[in-house]
């Protein structure tokens, strides 16, 4: 994703790693499609003078957004909406990026000195409650950006239960809403929702841009990790749904590396061979050395 420098590989090999694997048997959508995907849902919204909702991350999420949002009005792609970040932490994190500038990436540095980078001149950034509120007053067009993605807390609760009925308002998903939360039963498309103290039908456009993860693909998270992997090295995998950690369990054991472990859920990493602690499928703790 844009705006950061991409992670640099650790030297190995190391005898212990732990490894996330929430796309752990997937590949992310081009990173390319990114920008069409938000700019077509921003479009919309202003033919239709109706909101785009994006409940999001505060921290990296909400900026990458932002980072998008300002080069198309920069260009002229699209006119210059309303657009509202509400999220305190967010709006914190925000100036935080923009103070470190060292640590961007060579495309974000380009832009240094030629744009607003994060739009923060035409950006409206809330804080108080009462700022809160008065964003549900603004008729479209109009971007909110809200935390959290999950939906099953924050603010983004106030603005989603008044955009889910209105058909033309979009609610625009930026990657991965862990089961069992309102986000994921509105990303999977649940007709109806419970939000805070009512149930409504969900009536809106719901859409998911997937390019945007902070989260390493299958591919990614084996490029990373090879440098520091052997056939002396175990692998915990975690931070993932069973499938995908299980199949990239899977994936490290045919790629080499001496064992891989998929931990039960609620289980401690204090005792590597306590009962609770699970080997990924069809491996049964093999060692490569066998």
């Amino acid at each position: 994703t844009p705006i950061l420098r991409d992670p640099a590989t650790l030297a190995g090999p190391v005898d212990l790693v732990i490894t996330e694997s929430t796309y752990g048997n997937a590949k992310h959508a081009p990173i390319e499609q990114v920008g069409p995907d938000l700019l077509d849902a921003l479009q919309y919204c202003i033919a239709n003078r109706s909101r785009l909702l994006l409940p999001s991350f505060a921290v990296g999420r909400t900026q990458t957004v932002l980072w998008y949002i300002q080069q198309m009005i920069a260009s002229k792609t699209v006119p210059a909406v309303p657009i509202f970040v509400d999220s305190p932490m967010g709006v914190e994190v925000t100036e935080v990026h923009s103070r470190f500038r060292e640590y961007y990436d060579a495309e974000t540095q380009a832009l240094i000195g030629k744009n607003d980078l994060f739009g923060s001149s035409r950006v409206i950034f809330t804080k108080t409650g009462e700022e809160s509120r008065r964003i549900n007053q603004q008729a479209g067009p109009c971007v909110i950006i809200a935390s959290s993605p999950t939906c099953e807390f924050g603010r983004i609760l106030h603005h989603l239960k008044l955009s889910v009925e209105r058909e033309k308002d979009i609610v625009l998903f930026t990657g991965f809403i862990p089961p069992s939360t309102l986000g994921r039963r509105v990303q999977e498309g649940q007709k109806r929702v419970r939000i805070l103290d009512r149930w409504y039908d969900v009536r809106c456009q719901v859409r998911t841009i997937h390019g945007l993860s902070a989260h390493g693909d299958s591919d990614e998270l084996v490029r990373f990790l090879t440098p520091t992997l052997s056939h002396k090295t175990t692998a915990f995998v975690v931070h993932g749904e069973v499938p995908q950690s299980e199949t990239f369990a899977a994936r490290l054991i045919a790629g080499g590396i001496g064992q891989a472990i998929v931990p039960a859920m609620e289980s401690s990493a204090v005792n590597f061979n306590a009962p609770g602690m699970l080997a990924s499928t069809s491996t049964s703790n093999v060692n490569a050395e066998e």
